[in-house]
């Protein structure tokens, strides 16, 4: 017979190629087995094999079937495993998705978020109904945008400064016996004086009147109201008229727990009322009060992931007019804690 005459179909090629190199076979080629053509293939070449070499060494067929097998379930098996896992865990996740029909679905723990300031929901209030007046005398409601102060006149002249994001209520013109405004978050008053008609400020449940002088009234919710006097005299009282307390200047008067008011000494009054001269100073302060301070001024979200981070003590300055950008920017140079402005809330890490 010929060389040229020798035909050798495709099994028999693959055959020759798994009896060559056995060992480096790939998974696709042992699959390849399940093929009876294959299969039979290998038989003749290994009988072939044998009767070639029986008489150089001999060789044990049976042992060499065994492995070979032995090698192909151990492949095999590992795919099985491979996809009875797989099938498993699809299981285990129907059950859950779709088992609870009868019974109550447990529902996944979600963390708290850790909020050092929360932004205000940004709704308009409307001026209280005790201070509307008659005869026409409209109320005037007035809000200074976030992160900017606004400066306006009162009807009498007094000048009053509202800090970011707070708002004032008066008449278009003071009728009666008193001036009466109301207040909800912070404001540097100038007040015209007249001895005849005392100016009243309204927040929350203090009540600040004076002739004429110089001090800001401060009061956010959860905070208690706050006044501090610059020049001057001011009388304090709470809502009732039960409590009376007559502030002198450079002093600062809150709401103690008995109901009474609590006066103290105002020992920086340029750090109290720096906001009223165009920027923001906060000295030897908390890392957590003062993005407090930040996120009201803004009204942004403030998110702490980093506890350790929080009683950490600053010295910080912020102009007035500066984008929230740069101020978190000059917040890292701070190097206490990574801050990030995402999706308008800063975050602490």
């Amino acid at each position: 017979m010929k060389d040229e005459e020798i035909k050798i179909n495709k099994d028999e090629l693959l055959a020759m190629q798994l009896m060559e190199s056995m060992d480096e076979a790939s998974d696709e080629a042992l699959v390849s087995l399940d093929d009876e053509g294959c299969a039979h293939a290998c038989k003749d070449l290994m009988d072939m094999e044998m009767a070639l070499a029986k008489e150089l060494h001999p060789i044990d067929s049976e042992a060499m079937l065994r492995e070979f097998h032995a090698r192909r379930r151990k492949r095999i098996a590992g795919r099985v495993l491979y996809a009875f896992a797989a099938a498993a865990a699809v299981a285990c996740l129907v059950l859950v998705v779709f088992g609870g029909r009868h019974e109550e679905a447990v529902q996944p723990v979600v963390a708290s978020i850790d909020y050092i300031y929360k932004a205000e929901a940004k709704t308009d209030i409307k001026p209280p109904s005790e201070q509307t007046v008659g005869d026409g005398n409209e109320m005037v409601l007035l809000k200074a945008p976030y992160g900017k102060t606004r400066t306006l006149f009162l009807p009498d002249g007094s000048e009053v400064m509202l800090n970011a994001g707070s708002r004032i209520a008066y008449p278009k013109r003071f009728a009666g016996d008193r001036r009466v405004v109301s207040l909800w978050g912070e404001a540097f008053f100038k007040v015209t004086k007249n001895a005849h008609r005392p100016f009243v400020v309204r927040s929350g449940s203090v009540n600040t009147t004076v002739l004429g002088t110089q001090f800001s009234v401060r009061h956010y919710a959860n905070e208690v109201p706050k006044v501090v006097l610059l020049e001057g005299k001011v009388m304090l009282s709470d809502s009732l008229e039960r409590n009376r307390v007559v502030m002198k200047p450079g002093q600062s008067a809150t709401l103690a727990e008995s109901g009474g008011f609590a006066l103290t000494d105002e020992p920086d009054m340029e750090r109290t009322l720096s906001w009223t001269s165009g920027y923001q100073y906060y000295d030897d302060i908390t890392l957590e009060r003062m993005l407090e301070e930040v996120g009201r001024w803004y009204n942004v979200d403030v998110i702490c992931l980093n506890q350790s981070a929080r009683k950490s003590r600053v010295h910080f300055y912020v102009p007035n007019g500066q984008t929230i950008e740069k101020t978190v920017e000059m917040i890292n140079r701070l190097d206490v804690a990574h801050v990030t402005l995402e999706k308008n809330r800063i975050v602490v890490r």
